[in-house]
């Protein structure tokens, strides 16, 4: 006769398997991983209406252009790859940056190998110079990992999704007060008629 321990053994190895096959092909955000092809620090200069920086073209704030694509690795609780993960429900996050709807999405669905890829601009304001940036699996969440070392500012400097007057008032206060990334758009350690110059195209721009 079988004991109850070994009974209570064999039902806690069923139910294991049974939760590995039930979330099988379903992403996990702790087996999944994100990563850059910079590698240094760099800066994204985005836009509500998407015509900033591409992720392929950052700065890298010493007059350098990096290629900072991002490669999402998408993986299950059994690390096999999840294939024909759509876009849609990919994109990029970072703490206070604002996002137009479908703003940062992937290239395309993930491949054989579980993988796609961030490479063009995003449509964005605000700005974030913590090193959160992640990629967000919906509905499953933020990838367990750190974040990458991709900041982002924007004319959209309120995080209003309109690059406006409230906005000239911001990168003013700032060309006349202390140094802050924010309206660092040049990415070159200074506020100066550099960073106004490539600000003013993107007036009164707005989610497509």
């Amino acid at each position: 006769m079988m004991s109850k321990k070994l009974l209570v053994v064999l039902s806690g190895v069923l139910v294991l398997g049974l939760s590995a096959v039930a979330w099988a092909g379903i992403p996990n955000v702790d087996n999944s991983t994100a990563v850059t092809a910079a590698g240094q620090q760099v800066s994204v200069l985005v836009c509500p209406f998407g015509d900033g920086d591409r992720l392929d073209a950052a700065q890298g704030c010493d007059g350098t252009t990096v290629n900072a694509t991002i490669t999402l690795t998408v993986l299950d609780i059994n690390f096999d790859p999840v294939v024909g993960y759509p876009p849609e429900d990919m994109w990029i996050v970072a703490n206070t940056i604002c996002l137009c709807p479908d703003g940062s999405i992937a290239d395309g669905p993930t491949d054989g190998a579980g993988q796609t890829t961030f490479t063009g601009a995003i449509e964005a304001g605000g700005c974030s110079n913590d090193n959160s940036t992640n990629i967000f699996m919906n509905p499953y969440g933020v990838l367990s990992q750190p974040g990458l070392p991709i900041w982002f500012n924007s004319p959209d400097m309120d995080c209003n999704l309109v690059v406006n007057l409230s906005d000239v008032v911001i990168l003013a206060g700032i060309y006349f007060g202390t140094y802050d990334y924010c309206a660092d758009f040049y990415c070159d350690g200074v506020i100066n008629l550099s960073d106004v110059v490539l600000f003013t195209p993107h007036f009164t721009h707005t989610c497509p």
